[in-house]
């Protein structure tokens, strides 16, 4: 879309030790919980993939009340 360039990745259906690492570091949950969510995120996505509009629709459930917008367009995008 627009000038960028899309990113072309494969869906990850599998985390990696390291990468568990580096989420519990970065947000203070422990393996399990990261290994239950990630679960529960292929639950709802099979494929692996969320688009843009399911990952607004997804934060305006966490936060009707927010403008989560830009925030959302932000990590969309560093995703």
């Amino acid at each position: 879309m627009g000038s960028r360039k899309s990113k072309h990745t494969s869906p990850v259906k599998e985390l990696t030790d390291e990468q568990v690492a580096e989420i519990c570091r970065e947000t203070n949950l422990i393996d399990s919980e990261v290994h239950r969510r990630h679960l529960a995120f292929l639950e709802q996505y099979p494929d692996g993939l969320i688009t843009r509009e399911q990952l607004y629709e997804c934060l305006h459930e966490v936060w009707p009340e927010g403008h989560i917008e830009r925030f959302a367009s932000y990590l969309f995008d560093i995703l």
